[in-house]
């Protein structure tokens, strides 16, 4: 039996020899079974190629041009591009950092001249080179240019990418193993890309792959890559340590064989050691530089022997790691209860195991049959017996486990699902009728089938709750909360979703007691401490702005954040910690943590669409009144309107981006632009939150402000009406303090400074108010700028 860890230290040794001891060496292994082999290697090795295609004919050298040895000068020329210095150098040819020197325009490239090429080799870099410029990733070195130098040699152009090997990167910056597996999620996703084009890498491993000065991994060096569909049959080129079993032995290669160099990088990334080759030709890992489990699973699998053994795609190795980060199982690992059940726990923290069981007996009843649903609690208790009985009944308690998971990412999906049915090309309209009508029907049933009735109207709503169409969640919520039929814990996650939609549509007197109700039942159940009981407390919080409400709910987010959540979750927790803060007067405090949201997004390409745009928008509304980076601000408004609502469809958060887009505007004195983007968000909020909302009512005092600018009495009609209608209200420090300052402004703009003061001096605005909102307080400075200071300050003193 071969021992391949012998022949690659025998081709690493042969590697070193000079040209006359190298062929010393051959002639001594001529007639072993491994002669075959570590000549073949060495022709297959980058450093020795040259040498070994043209040592067996002295003709075939002779005809080589003596200058493609000779390393190129700085400042000397190749086709457009002026080189400036030596940066590799391997067996097929030389790298370049060069310049474009012919005027058209500037552009540094890393350009590789090949040398020594025949003509069958430069076919086969001709059609490389053609099939590699047909990818577009950014994880991808892009080719610029490609020809032949004036002396004859072929080269190509590449992106330069000006960065560290991806092992040293993460080295120099200390990542933390999560920041780690979502750097070489990117790094998959661009393999996986290379791989929809029909090419292989064959030669992945760290010193090709950089890390821009963006923390973003490029994959660089295609020039052994192969075509999937129509192998060329020539001798490919690779690095013999990190070379999969089939390419030491000369087999062929595949997707798998790019699976294992990216095995071998996880290895290296995680472990900081390089793994290291055995016997059969396989790679042993450290198992005792890899602590995790789930990782040494996934890079286990990736290093299988046999290709049938390793991951079939790179999307399946993603997906574990995807799952790994998202606190799932890993389809890498054995598949047990016990495993099943430590990962549950960590995708929800808060609860411990028996109350988990009976929550999970409960989301069984919701998604299964009305038996199911009956027999929820005994197959609680029966869960819990099961962890001290016998091994049948841990494989039942296994089944809930393994049930709970599937129903909670079904329920996520649907959800997710529906929202995007509602693209930017549906029909919005006619999909809400659709989704009314099979609740309608359900509730029709409800007496006869109530559990059904319960789980549609929990379904339904959530969805138009979490697509921000708060009037039609109403719609289906409120029967159902008031009627309370189904299962009593699913009503109580009905009434917070009801109070959110209260809120959300200006009733704030009908969201609070619903929300107090949900947060004391959870807080003395299993659901203690679980995000639902976070939400509601922090809910609370936002809308009573009592001390000690938001004392209890900052501590119940410090424990949230404290432990390892999903990214959804995450990024809405960090949302209402910038909420708290903001409350608190802490704006800085308050625009880091809403910067988390954006980062958690950034990261998370896939991330549900739920949430995403109205954090988004939140930072937005940061870069308008906080920062004033009014270009980042538009930036973060159009990727709302391009991206999350092409994905979801029109609801709330698009009026909402159109406002974004007005106020900024109107801080660059653009007021007709202004008016426009303003008459688009006002119809679009109102549909979906009602004219009474707080956000209805701040875009239209925006548009009097805008008028106002226009010097348009209409502007003081649209302020009457305003007041109109928040008198039809319970009373709001807040919408009364935002009336007031747009009363001040407009009465600026249209009757001069003289009216202003005079009218400040009969408003009290709630300095509390201002202090607690990064919008009222911006647009207090800028009474202040115009000269209307001394009065505001007076008025606001009064309050105090």
């Amino acid at each position: 039996m071969l021992d391949w860890a012998k022949i690659s230290n025998d081709v690493e040794h042969a590697l070193t020899l000079d040209d006359s001891a190298l062929k010393t060496y051959l002639k001594t292994i001529e007639g072993t079974q491994e002669a075959a082999h570590i000549k073949r290697l060495l022709q297959q090795s980058n450093n020795r190629m040259d040498f070994l295609a043209t040592s067996i004919s002295n003709e075939g050298k002779d005809k080589l041009n003596p200058e493609n040895d000779n390393v190129l000068e700085a400042g000397s020329f190749v086709g457009p591009w002026q080189i400036e210095h030596a940066i590799g150098q391997g067996g097929m040819g030389d790298v370049y950092q060069a310049k474009r020197a012919d005027g058209l325009y500037e552009q540094t490239v890393a350009i590789k001249v090949m040398q020594g090429l025949s003509p069958s080799r430069a076919a086969l870099f001709e059609v490389e080179r053609q099939r590699l410029a047909l990818m577009n990733h950014p994880g991808i070195a892009r080719i610029i240019d490609g020809g032949t130098s004036a002396d004859g040699r072929l080269f190509m152009a590449m992106e330069f990418i000006d960065g560290q090997a991806i092992t040293e990167y993460i080295a120099n910056n200390n990542l933390s193993l999560k920041s780690q597996l979502v750097m070489f999620l990117h790094l998959c996703n661009a393999v996986e890309h290379a791989h929809s084009q029909l090419v292989l890498h064959r030669d992945i491993k760290a010193q090709n792959v950089l890390v821009n000065q963006q923390g973003k991994p490029c994959l660089i060096d295609f020039g052994i890559a192969s075509d999937l569909e129509d192998e060329t049959g020539h001798v490919a080129a690779f690095s013999l340590a990190t070379a999969a079993p089939e390419q030491l032995k000369g087999e062929t290669v595949s997707v798998q064989t790019d699976v294992f160099a990216l095995g071998l990088l996880l290895h290296e990334i995680v472990s900081g050691k390089a793994a290291i080759r055995q016997d059969d030709g396989g790679m042993q890992v450290s198992n005792d530089a890899i602590a995790d489990r789930d990782i040494l699973a996934i890079i286990e699998k990736s290093l299988a022997l046999q290709v049938e053994n390793r991951y079939s795609s790179i999307s399946s190795l993603t997906d574990d790691i995807s799952d790994y980060l998202d606190c799932k199982p890993v389809s890498a690992r054995i598949d047990t209860w016990r495993y099943r059940a430590s990962k549950f726990i960590q995708r929800y923290p808060f609860a411990n195991l028996f109350g988990l069981l009976a929550v999970i007996s409960l989301t069984v009843g919701l998604v299964a049959s009305l038996n199911f649903a009956k027999q929820a609690d005994t197959e609680a208790q029966r869960a819990k017996l099961a962890l001290t009985e016998s091994e049948q009944s841990l494989a039942q308690a296994n089944f809930y486990l393994d049930r709970a998971d599937l129903f909670h990412a079904t329920q996520s999906a649907y959800a997710d699902t529906l929202q995007s049915m509602f693209g930017a090309e549906a029909d919005v309209d006619k999909q809400t009728s659709i989704l009314k009508g099979r609740w309608q029907q359900a509730y029709e049933l409800r007496e006869s089938d109530p559990n059904n009735a319960a789980f549609l109207s929990y379904a339904i709503g959530r969805h138009f709750l979490f697509r921000n169409d708060y009037l039609t969640a109403i719609d289906v919520f409120q029967p159902w909360v008031d009627e309370e039929y189904g299962p009593p814990a699913l009503l109580g996650f009905g009434r917070q979703m009801l109070a959110i939609a209260y809120f959300s549509v200006g009733r704030e007197q009908d969201a609070l007691p619903l929300l107090r109700k949900t947060e004391a039942w959870m807080a003395a159940s299993f659901d203690a401490n679980t995000p639902d009981h976070i939400a509601a407390a922090t809910q609370i919080a936002i809308l009573t702005e009592e001390p000690d409400d938001i004392t209890k709910a900052e501590g119940l987010l410090l424990k949230g954040l404290s432990v390892e959540i999903v990214d959804p979750l995450a990024m809405y927790f960090w949302n209402q910690t910038s909420k708290l803060r903001q409350l608190r007067g802490d704006f800085p405090a308050a625009y880091e943590a809403i910067k988390e949201v954006a980062n958690i997004i950034d990261a998370k390409p896939l991330i549900e669409i739920s949430g995403t745009d109205t954090g988004l928008l939140n930072l937005a509304e940061f870069e308008l009144w906080h920062t004033q980076d009014l270009d980042r601000a538009e930036t973060i408004a159009r990727r709302v309107i391009d991206t999350v609502v092409a994905k979801k469809g029109e609801s709330r958060e698009l009026g909402i981006a159109y406002s974004v887009l007005a106020n900024r505007a109107m801080l660059q004195n653009d007021v007709d632009a202004a008016l426009s983007y303003i008459d688009q968000a006002i119809p679009i909020i109102e549909k979906y939150s009602g004219a009474s909302s707080n956000s209805s009512i701040y875009v239209v005092l925006d548009k009097a402000e805008y008028l106002a600018l226009n010097n348009d009495a209409s502007a003081k009609l649209i302020l009457r009406q305003v007041a109109d209608r928040l008198s039809e209200k319970k009373p709001s420090s807040h919408l009364d303090t935002r009336l007031g300052l747009a009363e001040l402004f407009v009465s600026f703009q249209l009757e001069g400074l003289d009216a202003a003061n005079k009218l400040a001096q009969e408003k009290l605005l709630d300095t509390e108010v201002i202090q607690k909102n990064i919008e009222l307080s911006f647009m207090r400075e800028r009474l202040v700028s115009l000269g209307v200071s001394s009065l505001v300050a007076d008025s606001l003193e009064k309050a105090q």
